[in-house]
C-alpha cells in the first residue's frame, strides 16, 4: 500500500482515567490540509497491557471528536 504512515507519539499528562473519547484535528493551514485517519491507539504507558482504540477511517478536515470502540 503506499502513501500510508504511521504517526506515533509519546505524551505525558496527568491520568485522567479511563478514556472514552479523543479529539484530534489540525489548523487546516494550507491547500490540502486534510488527511485520512484510520484509527488512533493510546495506551497508558508502552508495556500496559490495556489499548484503547478509536476507529475513525475517515479524513480529518478540521476538529474531529472520536469515541471509543472497545
Amino acid at each position: 500500500m503506499t502513501g500510508f504512515q504511521v504517526s506515533s507519539f509519546i505524551v505525558r499528562a496527568v491520568d485522567v482515567g479511563r478514556l472514552v473519547q479523543v479529539v484530534v484535528g489540525h489548523d487546516g493551514k494550507g491547500p490540502g490540509s486534510g488527511w485520512f485517519l484510520k484509527h488512533v491507539h493510546v495506551k497508558e504507558d508502552k508495556d500496559a497491557p490495556e489499548t484503547y482504540v478509536f476507529t475513525c477511517d475517515k479524513y480529518v478536515l478540521s476538529a474531529l471528536t472520536l469515541n471509543i470502540n472497545m
